[in-house]
């Protein structure tokens, strides 16, 4: 795991905000290429690491807005932007991306941030069936887990019926156009209009065959709550108030299911680590420390 050489930033300046003091970019290495990171640090030794796996469309930066008050808390963190996304080169093929495929990477993550000890994991959205299908790859690489406003499969997924267009408008239209449209809807879901230029870059960036990849897996994901559960992993269900992926309803039932408590983030739509970011980051933190203490 590198750090960037002055100079050689990986951001493009086109970032939602201001890096926090606590925060640097990373490049982390791993089997099937380097993929780009951030990694915030506590002032002190570190109680323990977290990963963050974004979702469909997203990367490292949409966990920004918490990195402070983690870090303030004695936790180190890194995020990363997964094969194809934003600043993470991968395959042109979309056959060659699959919910496997990432959560192998990410347990390469893991081993590199954790460095031999688990770490606190989270994942957001589609990202959170990536963290899942690593969690049972590795139960013991893996501390607690955090399903930020993510579902137990892709049938429960509330847009799940648009998945087939969306794919053949990403396959045959340009990455601009798609941009464009997605512009649009996010204007329509009440995305403000100052963080639309930034999501409307970053989409342009990623690869298609990435965003075609994911939407084929989140399509097929099976339901795997009941070999999560075996898995014996501490898992806390987040979900915002307004989410419109998986319903809250969805969320609460698989958090039952799981034995895991539910947090709703009021006020709070898809994305609740931008949305409200200090009320999810607490969040986060009461599990961590719960975790930690019970060790």
């Amino acid at each position: 795991m590198d750090a960037l050489p002055d100079g050689e930033a990986i951001m493009t300046g086109r970032r939602p905000g201001t890096l926090p003091d606590c925060a640097r970019s990373l490049v982390i290495e791993t089997p099937g290429g380097p993929l780009a990171a951030l990694e915030a640090q506590p002032a002190g030794s570190a109680r323990a690491s977290a990963v963050f796996v974004p979702g469909f469309s997203g990367s490292k930066e949409d966990f920004i807005p918490m990195l402070t008050a983690i870090a303030s808390a004695g936790y180190r963190v890194v995020c990363f932007d997964q094969r194809g996304q934003y600043e993470s080169a991968g395959p042109n093929q979309a056959d060659a991306y699959s919910t496997q495929m990432f959560a192998r990477d990410l347990f390469e993550v893991i081993q590199s941030v954790g460095g031999g000890r688990p770490v606190h994991l989270l994942g957001h959205s589609f990202g959170g069936l990536v963290a899942r299908g690593a969690t049972i790859i590795s139960p013991s690489s893996v501390r607690s887990l955090v399903l930020l406003d993510s579902g137990p499969d892709g049938a429960s997924l509330s847009y799940r019926h648009l998945l087939r267009p969306l794919t053949w408008v990403i396959r045959l239209g340009a990455p601009k156009f798609l941009a464009t449209l997605m512009t649009r809807a996010l204007t329509n879901a009440g995305v403000p209009a100052e963080r639309l230029p930034w999501l409307r870059h970053r989409l342009v960036k990623t690869n298609r065959a990435n965003l075609v990849g994911i939407f084929r897996a989140m399509a097929a994901e099976p339901d795997l709550v009941e070999v999560l559960t075996a898995t014996g992993v501490p898992v806390l269900v987040v979900s915002g108030q307004k989410d419109d992926a998986w319903s809250v309803k969805t969320q609460a039932d698989m958090a039952r299911r799981l034995g895991a408590r539910l947090v709703v983030i009021p006020e709070a739509g898809h994305t609740p680590n931008e949305d409200q970011p200090q009320a999810t980051a607490a969040a986060l933190l009461r599990f961590w420390r719960a975790v930690d203490d019970s060790h």
